[in-house]
C-alpha cells in the first residue's frame, strides 16, 4: 500500500491544528476519519498505482535499501553518484569503484570519474573500473512496483522497449565481460530523476544467468548539485559565461562563491593578498588557508567543492593584470571588488582597449558597511577617469579617517562583521548575475543603505546625504536604483 512505511505509520497528511492541544479528542477523530478514508482509498487498483507513480522516487530507495538488507542479498554499490549529462539515446558510461564498493562515480561518455571522484574528495582507497548504460525514459513510462524489473530477462525486455530495439543490456553486458572486472550499472534517466540496477555476473555462466540488484542512485553532476534542473536555459547559459573578479577580499570572496554556487561556470580570480589570521572573521575561507595566496585558495576551495566549474587563481595586482593579461572580448562581464580609487581608475583608462566590449561591475562598500554600491556599466560607456565614488555615489560624507589604525606602514580595517559584509555580498551578487542573464541595456547605479538610525547607532560623527532612508531602526537597509547619469554630470 502507499503511504505506508516499514515501521507500520501510515502517512495520512492530516495537518496539525493549534487546538489539538486543548482539544486532543478532536484531533484523534480526524486522524481516524484520514485512516478511513484512506483504507477506502486503497480498494481502489487505479488510485494505488497513481500514488506509487506520484512519489515513484521515494518508493524506489525505500525499496532498494530493504533490498540491500536481506540476508541473501549480494554486495551491491553502497553509495553511487551520477554525474549525468543531457541524453538523446542510450549511452554509455564508465564507473570508478573505491574501498571495495563503498563509494563509487559513475559518468556518461568519455568522462573520467576517477578524476571527478579525486578533485571532490569523495573516492579514497582502492579504485576499480567498470561500465555502465545510461537508458532515457518518457516522462509518463510507469514506474511503480507492479512494473518495476525484478530479473535480468524483464529489464531486458524494458531497454529493448525504451530503444525501440536499438541497445540490448545482454549484448552490453557481453561485449563487455571481457575486459572488466569492476561493477556493471544500468542507469535509467526519467527527467530529472534515476533509476539503477546493478548486475551480477554468475560465478558459473553456463549454469546461472546473470542476476539484478536496485540501487539508489544520487546525481552529482551541476545541473542538479546547483539548480536542480530548474530553469536549464539560465543555468546553461551561466555554464558558459567568463567572469573576471579583481580582488577577493572580504566583499569579493562570498560575492565569487555566490556565482559559483548560482552555476557560473568561468570564474578568473585576481589577488595579490595572502591570507591572514585576521582575515577569519569575513572572509569565505579559514585557518587552513593562513600563509597562502586569498586566490589560489579560493580558487582550491571552489574546485573542489563546486561541480563541473573552472576557476583560475592569479597572484597578481588588479592593476598589472589588467594591463598586461587583460582582452578585448575575453569575458562576459568583469567584476571590481578592490574598492580602490585606483583601480576604478585604471578601468577607465583602459576602456578602449583591454576591456574594450565588456561591461564592468564597480562594487565597493561604505565604511562600517554602512552602504553597498554597485555601478553596471554598459559596453559602450566609461566611469569617469577622475574617480566620482565619493562625490556622486557614496551615500554619506564620513570622517577623515573611519579606519581603526595598526601600527604598521597603512594598515587598518574598517569594523564591520561577516553578517554585515556577506548581506552586501549577496545584493552585490545578485546584480552581476542579473548583468549574466539579462544583459546591460543601460549603465545603471545599484545601492543597499542602511537607515539613518544605522548612521546614528555608530556615532562617529558622518553626516548621511539625502538617500538614506529616515525611517525604520538600524537593522532596516532598503535597496535603490539611480541613473548613471549622477555620475556624468
Amino acid at each position: 500500500m502507499p503511504h505506508v512505511e516499514e515501521d507500520g505509520r501510515v502517512c495520512l497528511g492530516v495537518v496539525q491544528n493549534p487546538l489539538d492541544y486543548d482539544e486532543p479528542c478532536s484531533a484523534v477523530t480526524r486522524v481516524l476519519a484520514a485512516f478511513e478514508a484512506f483504507l477506502e482509498k486503497c480498494e481502489d487498483a487505479t488510485w494505488i498505482e497513481r500514488e506509487f507513480q506520484n512519489e515513484r522516487l521515494a518508493y524506489w530507495s525505500r525499496f532498494s535499501l530493504r533490498q540491500h538488507r536481506r540476508r541473501t542479498a549480494r554486495p551491491v554499490l553502497q553509495k553511487t553518484f551520477v554525474v549525468l549529462e543531457q541524453l538523446t539515446g542510450a549511452v554509455e558510461g564508465t564507473l570508478a569503484s573505491f574501498n571495495k564498493g563503498k563509494t563509487a562515480v559513475v559518468c556518461c561518455g568519455n568522462r573520467d570519474p576517477n578524476s571527478f571522484a579525486r578533485r571532490h574528495e569523495i573516492g579514497r582507497g582502492a579504485m576499480s573500473k567498470g561500465q555502465a548504460l545510461f537508458v532515457p525514459m518518457s516522462g509518463d513510462e510507469p514506474w511503480t512496483p507492479e512494473t518495476w524489473p525484478k530479473t535480468l530477462p524483464v529489464l531486458e525486455g524494458l531497454v529493448q522497449r525504451l530503444t525501440l530495439g536499438q541497445t540490448s543490456v545482454v549484448a552490453w553486458l557481453n561485449a563487455k565481460a571481457s575486459d572488466c572486472e569492476g561493477p556493471f550499472i544500468v542507469v535509467l534517466v526519467q527527467g530529472t530523476v534515476l533509476y539503477g540496477y546493478q548486475i551480477f555476473r554468475p560465478v558459473l555462466p553456463l549454469v546461472a544467468p546473470p542476476a539484478i540488484e536496485p540501487i539508489r542512485l544520487d546525481r552529482l553532476d551541476a545541473s542538479w548539485s546547483l539548480s536542480r534542473d530548474h530553469q536549464s536555459d539560465t543555468f546553461t547559459s551561466r555554464q558558459k559565461a567568463k567572469v573576471l573578479v579583481l580582488g577577493c577580499g572580504s566583499l569579493g570572496s562570498p560575492l565569487i562563491e555566490s556565482l559559483a554556487r548560482a552555476g557560473v561556470g568561468n570564474i578568473d580570480i585576481v589577488d595579490v593578498q595572502p591570507f591572514e589570521p585576521e582575515n577569519c572573521s569575513r572572509h569565505v575561507l579559514g585557518l587552513s588557508a593562513i600563509g597562502a595566496g586569498k586566490a589560489a585558495n579560493l580558487a582550491r576551495k571552489l574546485l573542489k567543492e563546486v561541480p563541473e566549474i573552472k576557476v583560475r587563481a592569479f597572484h597578481a595586482f588588479a592593476s598589472s593584470f589588467i594591463a598586461d593579461c587583460c582582452k578585448p572580448g575575453a569575458y562576459d562581464v568583469i567584476v571590481e571588488c578592490t574598492g580602490e580609487t585606483s583601480v576604478r581608475t585604471l578601468l577607465s583608462r583602459y576602456r578602449e582597449s583591454a576591456v574594450a566590449g565588456t561591461p564592468l561591475a564597480l562594487c565597493w562598500l561604505e565604511p562600517f558597511c554602512a552602504a553597498a554600491h554597485v555601478v553596471g556599466i554598459h559596453p559602450k560607456e566609461n566611469w569617469p577617469s577622475v574617480d566620482p565614488a565619493d562625490s556622486a555615489v557614496n551615500v554619506a560624507d564620513w570622517p577623515e579617517d573611519t579606519r581603526v589604525n595598526l601600527p604598521a606602514c597603512s594598515a587598518g580595517f574598517h569594523p564591520y562583521g561577516v553578517a554585515d559584509v556577506w548581506q552586501a555580498a549577496g545584493f552585490a551578487g545578485e546584480r552581476v548575475l542579473s548583468i549574466l542573464d539579462d544583459g546591460l541595456l543601460t549603465s545603471a547605479i545599484w545601492t543597499w543603505v542602511r537607515s539613518n538610525a544605522f548612521f546614528e547607532n555608530i556615532g562617529i560623527g558622518a553626516k548621511p546625504r539625502p538617500i538614506v532612508p529616515t525611517d525604520g531602526s538600524r537593522f532596516d537597509s532598503r535597496m535603490i536604483t539611480r541613473p548613471y547619469t549622477i555620475v556624468q554630470e
